[in-house]
């Protein structure tokens, strides 16, 4: 920026129109004085020539100063480009244009001397001149004389001295592979990377199906093959006899070998795999015979003599599945018809270790392996188990999709053949059917889930809560799962084909939430509460879809679960990455209580035999038990389940024995059995009934929030 003033044509000085009168012509066109063509009045007049539009400006005009501003715009650059969006589907305006202008370019040629070009020029030019050195000496040897002319070549010997090392210094520049490097401006291609271009994420295709298959081949598999084939081929002849004889019907039935109906075969009968399951329960009971003891007989001591009401944990069993040791334990669920089997989920919430899942099926009488497997392409990242029926467990797994298993007898015979054997016993459509336990004897090989959500309607990002509902008004029965895509919706399992519908959206103020758990209310199941990555707490309903209830703001970080209290259907729980667990009043904004626990805090349950009593599991290993009829500030247990870098990540009371199951990191789930100061229904070990329970936390409740003694 500077500033100028506008410039007035100044007429030169009297004098040196006088001198430049005076000067004279001389003969070579120089004006003399004296001369008579120096008289001016020959000379053409002067006319200053002007625009015919231009502005007579006064003195003052012309003295003003005007600023000047300099700018690097290009004046031609086009500023009303528009480009299309494909993340945002649209055509959006470009703001930002280049508006360099190059007017010169010119490449340089010097080299700098420690150039590898520059060395390799030099020693070639070395190379050529040696070179022409030494050729002088074999012309004197003889190589140089001409025996036809007779004359000698000693004099024009050296001129060729020079020719060499200029051809051999272009031929060394032609050769040279190496290119010259831009010492101002260089990088190694290995440095730069590949900017790949954003793509949305629902333009994915569903992946070939695959299998991993292994085998080996030795003597006897190859003698079986052969066996087969000779069978088949008897078998064949017997079916062409029969067909054209009419015999006797007892006869075709010993003509008919055991082989042709593998599902009638003694290895793959029903009957056989509950003997080979009652078997593996007694060698098991054998083998944790101490433990048995004490799930069943176990009472601490000590709860009688403690005056602050505290109790303990004792450790039973451990399940593992040793073919998935570095699985995380992501999701814990008790079946509500049998008391002895809960469901795990294993998987990994690491994006970079991703992988296939299991959904495995334990037995509190069987520790040693697992009643059922199912293998998922993804990990399973939540799970629940059907209250109705049982034999159906809703998954949700880490790419976004959402799987049905079913454990019923029909699904199990029909996943069952002469190549995988089916499980020691199955959950009947029904209810809970007797039978033996599996085991990797009669472990359930049905890898493949019944109802499976397509890839053009699932979610987009991970499922990590899926919940069941009551049957619609058709009887089909369906489930909701929340994802960090932001979205809620319900899947109905109608016929063979599971539909999946968007419930809701989770945002605020415009902006997507993730959602990451949700819980449904007992008293009106219309009503639930979604969890987000963002801390926010969302109270939705059904029949409002596009709409919230009400929005709580009370946590920093991540909500990893939220629990409707069982009893008092009001009131819930959630357990959050800001290293608090919160008690809440659906109907008021904020939290009536706040336990701070000094790390994350993985998960929590409500426990099923006391409406103040819940478990926490925080991410330092650590279990700790509240019971708030007890006291509002103090736990009454705090035990370290797991050590050094481990972390737990699960939680579930058993609805039937008081049982604690806790799973973490590793892939382990421990048991373990509640003393009776921790499953105390009520004062002096009374038991209640639900409207003595719902009293007990409401009275808690309203003393907290400053409303005095509550009463129904």
């Amino acid at each position: 920026m500077k500033a100028i003033r506008r410039a007035k044509i100044a007429e030169p000085p009297k004098e040196v129109k006088a001198s430049l009168g005076s000067l004279n012509a001389t003969g070579n066109g120089a004006l003399m004085d004296g001369d008579p063509s120096a008289n001016p009045e020959w000379l053409p007049p002067k006319q200053l020539l002007k625009p015919p539009g231009q502005l007579a400006l006064a003195d003052k005009e012309l003295d003003e100063e005007l600023t000047r501003i300099l700018n690097a715009n290009n004046p031609h650059a086009p500023q009303n480009i528009a480009r299309w969006n494909n993340k945002e589907q649209m055509y959006k305006a470009t703001p930002n244009m280049e508006h360099m202008v190059t007017h010169f370019e010119f490449e340089g040629y010097l080299l700098y001397k420690n150039d590898d070009k520059k060395q390799e020029d030099d020693a070639a030019a070395a190379a050529a001149r040696a070179e022409g050195e030494a050729k002088p000496e074999g012309v004197d040897e003889g190589t140089g004389t001409t025996e036809d002319a007779g004359t000698s070549t000693d004099a024009p010997a050296m001129v060729p001295a020079v020719a060499p090392d200029v051809t051999a210094l272009q031929e060394s520049r032609k050769t040279s592979k190496a290119p010259a490097r831009n010492q101002f401006n260089y990088s190694e291609r290995a440095t730069q990377t590949v900017n790949n271009p954003l793509r949305s994420r629902s333009t994915n295709t569903e992946p070939p199906p695959h299998r991993t298959f292994s085998g080996a081949v030795n003597q006897w598999s190859i003698y079986d093959a052969y066996m087969d084939d000779a069978q088949a081929k008897e078998r064949a002849k017997e079916k062409a006899k029969n067909a054209g004889a009419k015999g006797h019907k007892d006869d075709d039935k010993h003509a008919t070998l055991a082989a042709e109906a593998p599902h009638e075969d003694m290895y793959h009968s029903s009957d056989f795999r509950k003997r080979l399951a009652t078997l593996e329960r007694m060698a098991n009971q054998n083998t944790f015979d101490e433990i048995t003891q004490d799930f069943k007989y176990w009472d601490d001591a000590a709860d009688d003599l403690r005056e602050t009401k505290e109790g303990s944990l004792l450790p039973l069993w451990e399940f593992t599945y040793l073919k998935e040791k570095k699985k995380m334990v992501l999701a814990l669920a008790w079946n509500p018809a049998c008391p002895d089997l809960f469901v795990v989920a294993f998987g990994s919430y690491q994006f970079a270790k991703q992988g296939p899942g299991v959904l495995c099926c334990f037995s509190l009488k069987n520790p040693s392996f697992p009643e059922f497997t199912f293998n998922t392409p993804a990990g399973v990242t939540a799970i629940d188990v059907h209250p109705k029926r049982p034999h159906l467990i809703a998954a949700g797994l880490y790419d976004g999709s959402c799987l049905v298993f079913d454990l019923s007898a029909d699904a199990a015979n029909a996943a069952t053949g002469p190549a995988t054997s089916g499980a020691g016993w199955a959950l009947p459509a029904a209810g809970y059917g007797a039978g033996g336990a599996g085991g990797p004897a009669a472990a359930n090989a049905a890898a493949d889930a019944r109802y499976r959500s397509d890839i053009k309607v699932q979610h987009t990002d991970p499922v990590w809560q899926v919940v069941w509902q009551p049957d619609d008004l058709d009887g089909n029965p369906n489930f909701y799962s929340v994802s960090s895509d932001g979205a809620v919706k319900q899947a109905i399992l109608i016929k063979n084909e599971l539909m999946l519908s968007d419930v809701i959206a989770l945002h605020r103020n415009g902006t997507p939430l993730a959602g990451l758990c949700c819980d449904f209310n007992k008293a009106n199941d219309h009503l639930f509460v979604v969890g987000t990555e963002e801390g926010a707490l969302i109270k939705c309903s059904k029949d409002y879809n596009s709409q919230y209830l009400q929005t709580f703001e009370g946590h920093a970080m991540a909500i990893y679960r939220v629990l409707y209290n069982p009893f008092y259907t009001s009131v819930f729980l959630t357990a959050s990455a800001d290293w608090t667990v919160k008690l809440w009043d659906h109907t008021s904004p904020k939290p009536i209580f706040l336990f701070d626990f000094g790390c994350p805090v993985a998960d929590l349950a409500w426990a099923p035999f006391s409406s103040t009593t819940f478990a926490v599991a925080t991410n330092d290993g650590k279990v700790v038990v509240y019971d708030l009829d007890v006291s509002k500030y103090d736990p009454i247990c705090v035990q370290q389940v797991v050590g050094g870098k481990t972390h737990l990540t699960r939680i579930a009371f058993s609805p039937f024995d008081p049982v604690l199951v806790i799973g973490d990191d590793r892939g382990v789930v421990q048991a373990m059995k509640l003393s009776p100061n921790l499953r105390r229904a009520g004062r002096g070990g009374a038991q209640l009934s639900m409207d003595d329970q719902r009293d007990r936390l409401e009275r808690v409740v309203m003393l907290a929030l400053g409303k005095g003694n509550a009463g129904r």
